[in-house]
């Protein structure tokens, strides 16, 4: 069971815990908009279900480790590559030892290599992250409903609404959920589409996690049965790649794998199993964003083969281009959009962030249009609007009330963070193309 150290009780009766859970579904948002700060509620069936599953346990000790569960998968970094291993050993050699090795002949080199490579090595070990797997029992499980279910879930249904948006005919029968967890992809499927969702796929190597998502589904009945055309499991992904798919999804599942290597045939094997959309979502943290660009560039630049099928980033970007943010050493704030979730403590309404891209092997049919990826600052008959454009490029506009026509400038002053922007070529009061550098 993963590291659950520091306890933080938070008194409350069992009925508090979902009240405001459930709310009426969102209205249909005007195109282009998806309304980002609205908070994303949980379906009723769900609540029900996690009721029943919870019914005879500690639900503030519960909701305590659950907390602190998602602060420590929030801070996971992805693993050290065997290269920049030697590399940084290397680096350290010469720190600590400079050129003098060098100057010893190879009987006295031989007789203080031993120390030479405990001295890298502890210091590697102060320095390096270590990345271990993260392993769950039926505790540590729940402690993942507690902890990490809602923000997921209005996560991911954020960026199945904005499918919706720039794909309106898209009405998937069949989801390939990779790292499914306790079934997250599964609710928000059946919440969205649940006219035309009818096979689904969960695989997922950890059991209680998968037996915990079954019981959910079966209303919190642990013995309740489910049917296996319409909610199958596995622990691993299929080896074939003959049945495809209307969409693959991979969401907070990448830094389970402990290398690049694996990272790329994952996503690589998504691809090949997905007839239409491949969703990529992390954390919206510098360790999330660069997982989502490196599954990005991958898949554009295998495309590219004969035998690939071509590929079209459908969002956030609305180009093909190279990321103007992907660059970790140059940008201050990764490319992440904020989502705003009901938690499991009555009195308070989560916030988060999340980095995601979704890949597809169909053209997109929306007009040209930029992206909002930063807060929307209004000022006094001003407004200034940060935009990732179709052109790949990352610009600051300002849109002014006497510069600018009643549209445009009431469309920049409604605009929030996340939102496409339609108006991308209308000249503005200043114009800067912002570098990633140049990203506060």
């Amino acid at each position: 069971m993963y590291a659950l150290c520091s306890r933080i009780l938070l008194r409350r009766s069992s009925a508090s815990v979902f009240r405001g859970l459930c709310s009426e579904p969102a209205p249909q948002n005007p195109e282009y908009r998806r309304k980002a700060n609205r908070l994303v509620p949980l379906p009723p069936e769900l609540v029900k279900a996690v009721e029943n599953v919870l019914a005879d346990r500690d639900l503030d000790k519960l909701q305590a480790d659950g907390q602190l569960l998602h602060r420590q998968l929030w801070s996971r970094r992805e693993p050290i590559e065997t290269r920049e291993i030697q590399e940084r050993a290397g680096n350290l050699q010469w720190q600590m030892f400079g050129d003098r090795l060098s100057r010893l002949d190879s009987e006295q080199r031989e007789l203080v290599e031993p120390q030479i490579k405990e001295a890298i090595v502890n210091k590697l070990r102060k320095t390096t992250y270590h990345w271990t797997p993260v392993n769950y029992d039926d505790y540590g499980s729940l402690c993942y409903l507690l902890g990490r279910f809602p923000y997921e879930f209005a996560a991911l249904r954020n960026v199945f609404r904005e499918i919706c948006i720039i794909d309106p005919l898209f009405a998937p029968q069949t989801c390939l959920d990779f790292g499914s967890g306790i079934g997250t992809v599964w609710w928000v499927m059946r919440d969205l589409y649940n006219a035309s969702f009818n096979e689904y796929l969960s695989v997922d190597i950890q059991r209680p996690m998968r037996d915990l998502a079954r019981q959910l589904v079966a209303g919190g009945d642990p013995h309740g049965s489910v049917s296996f055309e319409v909610y199958a499991q596995r622990a691993k992904l299929p080896a074939s790649v003959n049945t495809k798919y209307d969409v693959a999804v991979s969401a907070f599942s990448l830094l389970e794998l402990p290398n690049q290597r694996e990272r790329l045939a994952t996503i690589e094997t998504l691809w090949e199993k997905t007839q239409r959309h491949l969703i990529i979502l992390e954390n919206g943290n510098h360790t999330g964003f660069k997982l989502v660009s490196e599954a990005r560039k991958f898949i554009l630049e295998i495309s590219n083969h004969a035998n690939q099928a071509r590929s079209y980033v459908l969002a956030p970007c609305t180009h093909n281009l190279p990321c103007q943010r992907s660059h970790s050493e140059m940008s201050k704030l990764p490319c992440s959009f904020p989502v705003k979730y009901a938690s499991f403590e009555s009195s308070h309404v989560g916030r988060c962030s999340y980095s995601y891209v979704v890949l597809s092997k169909v053209r997109p049919k929306c007009e040209p249009a930029a992206r909002i990826i930063e807060n929307v600052l209004p000022r006094t008959r001003h407004v200034t609007c940060r935009l990732c454009t179709s052109k790949g490029q990352v610009e600051e506009k300002i849109f002014t009330k006497r510069k600018h026509d009643k549209e445009v400038y009431s469309a920049a002053r409604r605009a929030e963070w996340g939102d496409l922007f339609p108006h991308e070529d209308i000249p503005s009061a200043r114009t800067k193309t912002r570098s990633p550098a140049d990203t506060p």
